[in-house]
């Protein structure tokens, strides 16, 4: 049976710069598929999740925002990490946040696991004030509605009261370390104790790490050669002391040039190009290998949109992602919406009025599949603005025009006194 958890829905009511104070992301497909060729993955019969997905929208409109909630729900969850300040920033100070999390664990025991928390923020930060876990086994009977259907009377429940008190053959453990390592602090979930023994491979890769070359033991010179024909290799060469990022590496040239360095110096003698390429790639066979999930905020930054639509078929060939990984990406690049084979794998972020953020399966605005993805998008025919605004742009350049015509004045005025 193959090791996996993959998200299936997410909802977080409290979050105050949502659209009706609301969070949400379906995971599902929301289309048949009559045609599947490594798009999606098989949670059961006909329910599938995507293998790829693409948060798309204008400038400010919150796909970063999205994509650090989608990150940040995979390591609380899935992975089991005490993370839950990473969001700290996105709420407010005595705000109350109602999470449901549903994922489906394909381990030992084959289940749909809803995660019901409630989280406080006060001064001090945030907390879990409440949580709970509901499980029911993975049916053949359940369809796209009847998977995320969860309630009080249904399924096996825990919830944090049973690592208030623990027992051990009849005594009540008095040992700390083993209190400690069992007894949840108030900031971690209750999905620490049922979160995989293995860690789901998880990277989260923007546009700020993208000058420093990462550290690593090998590395392919395939892939070397792939991202920067005039690299031969790179190498470890001694491992140094790797607090202080001492391992040291040497670069060959195809012209012959070696420089040997630690990765930190390395990288100011590589583009940025490369050594984002190098960073993401990694991620990404790192990902490949586990199931897991790689995050890319703003993908085409700093690489060639060929670099990107590659990275896309890894994760949508069966032979380079046998176990079903996901790859999570925002991106304002035309190209790479068309790439993405099916409008329900793509995600729409939108700042409605009063500033308020939404989310939408781009499915929801298109339907036809005779037509280019891109196209509806760049004419900003969709009900939705897509692109900058032309009126505030003439706006901004009459403005602008205006100025440098008064520059212009000015200065001849100053040469005739």
């Amino acid at each position: 049976m193959e090791n996996y958890t993959n998200l299936l829905f997410v909802e977080i009511k409290g979050l105050s710069s949502y659209k009706d104070d609301v969070f949400t992301f379906d995971f599902l497909n929301k289309k048949n598929a009559t045609f599947n060729d490594g798009e999606l993955k098989t949670i059961i019969n006909n329910i599938y999740v995507p293998t790829v997905i693409g948060i798309i929208g204008s400038n400010a409109s919150g796909k970063t925002t999205a994509i650090n909630i989608l990150k940040w729900i995979v390591d609380l969850y899935i992975n089991g990490k005490d993370v839950l300040q990473r969001i700290k920033d996105i709420t407010s100070t005595n705000s109350t946040l109602y999470v449901d999390v549903i994922l489906a664990r394909h381990e030992i025991f084959n289940h749909v696991a809803n995660y019901k928390t409630t989280i406080k923020h006060d001064e001090d930060g945030l907390y879990i004030k409440d949580e709970a876990v509901y499980f029911k086994d993975l049916s053949s009977r359940f369809t796209r509605h009847s998977i995320l259907d969860f309630d009080e009377s249904y399924g096996t429940k825990f919830n944090r009261d049973i690592f208030k008190k623990l027992k051990l053959d009849g005594k009540t453990i008095t040992d700390e370390n083993i209190l400690k390592s069992m007894v949840l602090q108030k900031t971690e979930s209750i999905a620490r104790r049922f979160s995989s023994p293995d860690n789901i491979a998880s990277h989260f890769i923007t546009a700020l790490n993208k000058d420093k070359l990462p550290s690593f033991d090998t590395i392919s010179n395939k892939l070397i050669q792939y991202l920067d024909q005039s690299i031969k290799n790179i190498e470890l060469i001694d491992t140094g002391n790797p607090k202080l990022d001492g391992s040291i590496y040497k670069a060959t040239f195809v012209d012959g040039r070696e420089y040997i360095d630690t990765a930190q110096n390395l990288s100011r003698i590589l583009s940025s190009g490369t050594n984002r390429g190098i960073r993401l790639f990694m991620a990404a066979e790192q990902t490949l290998k586990t199931g897991g999930y790689l995050f890319v905020d703003e993908i085409e930054v700093s690489f060639h949109k060929t670099l990107v639509i590659d990275l896309i078929k890894l994760f949508y060939s069966r032979q380079t992602n046998p176990f079903g990984s996901t790859l999570v990406l925002t991106t304002h690049y035309t190209e790479i919406i068309d790439s993405i084979r099916r409008t329900d794998s793509i995600y729409l972020c939108n700042k409605c009025e009063k500033g308020k953020l939404e989310l939408n399966s781009y499915s929801k605005y298109i339907t036809r599949n005779d037509i280019k993805k891109s196209d509806p998008y760049l004419a900003n025919l969709i009900e939705v603005p897509t692109t900058p605004s032309y009126e505030k742009f003439m706006l901004y350049r009459n403005t602008l025009i205006q100025e440098l015509t008064r520059d212009k004045d000015n200065r001849v005025d100053s040469t005739q006194r």
